[in-house]
């Protein structure tokens, strides 16, 4: 609760206090942030959920929305994704989630790119030459539980741009916290907090945004709703919703996925707003696709897939001597995927992910209600 306040506390006094921030959530300020790959940031699942996936993004997903999940999914996580935004606009990022120690290692990479660009004399002739302007992103992010149901994350990350003959560089931090209440869980984070990007004497500041986020696993088995709330330095606040299906048939696992995004719908049209995509998992590996429409600038295509190696079974007949952290790696990695399928409402895969905790920590309470509810088929109970 303490923690719950403090957020709170922390959102209002950034957006209400000090220096008058409250002035830079403004339509005025549109076009005036620099970074923009940092806003191109974010999965396949991500985008057609409308970019609500701050409360339910695990893993290396999380690097793009909010680093507290870095942590959530238990396991070393690997992803790519790629999309080609407009005719000649490309955006390609990768990144992973390892476990280290007590705590989760987060880093990726992206690239966005343009094709060649005609130039031009000052008196509008061909010059005879063209140019590729193009960025270049990474980042580094530590997070860790924060009490029994919380998260927290942080990290750098630092971009390099090129125009030309033209370069820029700068640096910003990113934070967030994340919780599990039941089948609710909450989350806020700030993104973007650094120095701005100069090309030449002009300086545009990096986009900041503050963003809150919920994800509700409703009592239909596999559906989840989301919805945030962002706070971009370079614009009024925006909503963002997504709902996502899962349905699980044995190791192989579907999804589908809607999404609506306000601040694109006020650019490009309500219909422009909406998004849309799916994913297909079997065993390791997870496929995901997006569709977003862009009023008069066509539409965007962007594909995800990730990898999660495979962890071993414990053979219960043998004695096992683990470190701390691949102790750890196993009991996340097992608690997250049995949580996962019952609430997808697959009790009996559930139910076998908790055995397998169960017999590395018997004495894990949370792991044995959740075994005996899956056991009976029963659905998640408020407040756990």
């Amino acid at each position: 609760m303490k923690i719950k306040i403090l957020l709170t506390a922390t959102l209002v006094s950034f957006l209400v206090g000090g220096k008058g921030y409250a002035q830079f959530f403004s339509r005025d300020l549109k076009g005036t942030a620099g970074g923009v790959v940092f806003k191109l940031e974010g999965t396949a699942r991500d985008i057609a959920m409308g970019g609500s996936s701050g409360s339910s993004a695990a893993g290396a997903d999380a690097v793009f929305s909010n680093p507290a999940g870095v942590s959530v999914q238990g396991g070393p996580v690997f992803s790519a994704s790629h999309a080609r935004l407009f005719e000649n606009v490309h955006f390609s990022q990768a990144a992973a989630a390892i476990p280290f120690r007590n705590v989760y290692v987060g880093v990726y990479g992206g690239f966005l790119g343009m094709d060649d660009i005609d130039k031009y004399t000052a008196t509008g002739l061909p010059a005879g030459d063209s140019y590729s302007p193009y960025s270049l992103s990474s980042g580094l992010y530590v997070s860790g539980r924060a009490g029994s149901n919380g998260y927290l994350g942080a990290g750098l990350k630092g971009i390099y741009q090129e125009i030309d003959s033209d370069t820029a560089v700068s640096g910003a931090v990113d934070a967030g916290y994340l919780r599990h209440d039941g089948d609710i869980t909450s989350s806020i984070s700030i993104r973007n907090a650094g120095l701005p990007v100069k090309f030449r004497s002009k300086s545009d500041p990096l986009p900041l945004a503050v963003t809150t986020s919920l994800a509700w696993y409703t009592p239909l088995e596999g559906l989840l709703l989301s919805g945030s709330i962002c706070f971009p330095y370079d614009n009024i606040p925006s909503f963002h919703a997504g709902s996502e299906y899962v349905h699980y048939s044995g190791r192989f696992k579907t999804a589908l996925r809607l999404g609506y995004n306000s601040a694109i719908a006020d650019d490009h049209g309500v219909l422009a707003g909406f998004s849309i995509g799916g994913g297909i998992n079997f065993s390791m590996l997870m496929f995901d696709y997006a569709w977003r429409p862009w009023g008069d600038l066509n539409s965007s295509h962007r594909i995800s897939i990730s990898w999660r190696p495979g962890v071993s079974v414990p053979d219960p007949g043998k004695e096992y001597i683990f470190s701390d952290s691949e102790k750890q790696s196993y009991l996340e990695y097992f608690y997250m995927q049995g949580l996962d399928a019952y609430r997808a409402g697959n009790f009996k895969a559930a139910s076998e992910y908790f055995e397998r905790v169960l017999k590395l920590e018997p004495d894990n309470i949370r792991a044995r209600e959740y075994l005996n509810d899956a056991r009976q088929g029963k659905t998640i109970q408020p407040g756990r």
